[in-house]
């Protein structure tokens, strides 16, 4: 009767690590991955549209493209630095001065970006992007 109350109280023991271990692990991808709100940025006029080194946090090159900073402004007015890079041997298909982005984030980092009319941009957004 030992064995079996002691192989039972494994099993529940298991059973419970492993559901608290699933809860955060659910809980740290939809903080980091899963998309929480949508920030708007207007490329300033002064923003070169040139291909340079994009390095890693130790300074070291890994590829061609272009590195971003900015502030958006999400629908309540709040605002966020959002950063990403563009990687690309073509100065073109870089980020031009003037144009309009929609940036999805989660809680932690930016999961996507995309170019967008100005028509697209929430009304209670423009006036923070001008």
């Amino acid at each position: 009767m030992k064995k079996n109350k002691a192989g039972v109280f494994l099993a529940v023991a298991i059973l419970a690590v492993v559901g608290v271990g699933g809860y955060f692990i659910k809980d740290y991808y939809d903080g980091r991955y899963k998309k929480s709100d949508t920030f708007y940025v207007r490329v300033p006029m002064s923003q070169e549209a040139t291909v340079t080194d994009i390095k890693d946090s130790n300074g070291k090159v890994f590829d061609r493209g272009r590195s971003y900073t900015f502030t958006g402004y999400n629908e309540k007015g709040n605002a966020r630095e959002v950063s990403f890079s563009y990687q690309t041997n073509d100065a073109s298909k870089l980020l031009q001065p003037g144009q309009y982005l929609a940036v999805d984030v989660s809680k932690t980092i930016v999961i996507g970006q995309e170019v967008i009319a100005e028509s697209k941009v929430p009304d209670a957004v423009k006036p923070f992007l001008k």
